[in-house]
């Protein structure tokens, strides 16, 4: 028992020393953790001119869609060999021949009519010149006055010179029929669909083929009220002005193809299903037919929809940030000397897709923080990115750039 408590003492003794011994350590320091660093990105404000660019599209089409019509009737003996569908004509091409054999004899009897109605115009002022020498052989000394129209054949005379004007007519209209059987273009174009072949019998007024004209292709670009304002558009009546560019852009078997254009006018209505206005850009020899480098020119086809950048207006002193740069209440963020934040509200004059062009509210050499901070709060200072060392001060909160 004597060994027992002899142990246990030893034992109770080690504890206490222990105990003792912890309360003699120093406490460690309490330290609060720096608050960590935002990090931005900055731009500069800097003002620039900015020539505006309207995007739109729209599908290529002729100005001129005609149709071929016959003007007489009969059979078709012989047609061109661009009256294909998808031929090339050029003006004054004959397409078609109607058989012009009934037109031609009826050319001849007209002619035949005039002749004979000159005949007997030229009996019927025969006899008037004699009945007037008559009249005044009989009554040179009588003194009875003058001689009656009938007397003098004037009404047999009138009748005469009016069968010759009709016989003209007639022969002209014969003519005009016979040149009718010859179907020639009107100006240079291509067969879009034909209704007649050789051998067909065709009456008047029969569809012979659908046309278009080569010359001019147009395309109609919707432009919505937004982007209207920054359009740069043509003054009516203004010959000398100079019309604003378009450059069209259409994919054809994988590969982008660009093509020069003009804008020519506006449609000048408003359309009340989609609330858009329509301009009209012009491409002249869509296919390339009277360029002599045509075969390094690629041709612009009917039909084909097309992507467009129309030409804007020249604005001056203009500030372009990224889209994102500005929030919903058309706020910026910005760096004070001390790189607090701060919010500005600016006046937009255009907001693009991409892109926010600024007319006021900026002032030259204003850092404008591209970066999203989303719950900052203004007076927080930032660091900026260039200036991010390996400084260990604290850590880092990186922004969301934009």
């Amino acid at each position: 028992m004597k060994k027992f408590l002899i142990g246990l003492g030893l034992v109770a003794a080690t504890a206490a020393l222990i105990v003792m011994m912890s309360g003699l350590k120093p406490k460690p320091e309490k330290r609060t953790p720096p608050p960590p660093r935002v990090v931005v990105d900055v731009q500069r404000a800097e003002p620039e001119d900015v020539k505006f660019v309207v995007s739109s599209q729209g599908t290529v089409l002729p100005k001129i869609n005609s149709s071929l019509i016959a003007e007489v009737s009969g059979k078709i003996v012989e047609v061109s060999d661009q009256f294909v569908i998808g031929g090339h004509f050029r003006k004054g091409d004959v397409l078609v021949v109607i058989d012009p054999s009934n037109y031609e004899a009826d050319v001849k009897a007209a002619e035949a009519r005039l002749a004979q109605a000159r005949a007997v115009l030229l009996q019927e002022e025969a006899r008037a010149e004699q009945a007037s020498k008559d009249w005044q052989n009989i009554n040179k000394d009588k003194g009875n006055g003058k001689p009656s129209d009938l007397v003098l054949r004037k009404p047999q005379l009138a009748e005469a010179n009016a069968n010759v004007r009709s016989a003209q007519a007639d022969v002209e209209r014969a003519k005009r029929n016979l040149s009718r059987t010859r179907v020639t273009a009107d100006f240079d174009g291509l067969v879009k669909s034909k209704m007649a072949a050789l051998g067909q019998y065709v009456g008047v007024s029969t569809k012979l083929a659908d046309v278009y004209g080569t010359e001019i292709a147009e395309i109609r670009l919707p432009i919505t009220d937004r982007d209207l304002p920054f359009v740069k558009m043509p003054r009516r009546n203004d010959s000398k002005a100079e019309l604003p560019d378009v450059e069209l852009t259409a994919n054809m078997g994988g590969k982008a193809f660009r093509w020069q254009g003009k804008i020519v006018r506006s449609e000048g209505v408003i359309d009340e299903n989609n609330r858009v206005s329509y301009i009209v850009a012009q491409i002249e020899d869509p296919y390339g037919l009277k360029d002599s480098a045509s075969d390094e020119r690629n041709p612009l086809p009917y039909g084909i929809y097309t992507e467009a950048r129309v030409e804007g207006k020249l604005a001056s002193n203009v500030y372009v940030l990224p889209r994102n740069a500005v929030n919903e209440r058309s706020e910026v963020r910005i760096l004070d000397e001390e790189n607090r934040l701060t919010s500005r509200s600016v006046e937009i004059l255009r907001s693009a897709h991409d892109k926010v062009y600024i007319s006021g509210g900026l002032e030259t050499g204003d850092r404008v923080v591209m970066t999203a901070l989303e719950g900052t709060l203004n007076g927080t200072r930032v660091t900026l990115q260039n200036e991010l060392s390996g400084s260990a001060s604290g850590p880092v909160q990186q922004g969301v750039s934009q």
